[in-house]
């Protein structure tokens, strides 16, 4: 083993915040389009899930996995 697990604290220059870019738009998030994390453990941006489930009105196929999935249980990410 290399490295240990311990935690190690960092100083403000080396902390980076996160930046998602949805799979599917290609878009980076936002605040209007904040990533979603999905019943089946993938992320996709919000308007993506809006599209593909009609504006919450459908299921619809997680695009990287078989599960169906629906907008109503889907809830955002905070990065």
């Amino acid at each position: 083993m290399k490295q240990l697990p311990v935690p190690v604290e960092l100083n403000k220059e080396f902390q980076f915040h996160s930046i998602f870019v949805c799979p599917v738009s290609k878009e980076q998030s936002t605040d209007d389009n904040p990533p979603m994390l999905m019943s089946c453990g993938h992320v996709l941006c919000k308007q993506s899930i809006n599209k593909m489930s009609k504006n919450g009105s459908k299921t619809f196929k997680c695009p990287y996995c078989p599960s169906d999935v629906d907008a109503a249980r889907c809830r955002q990410l905070n990065f």
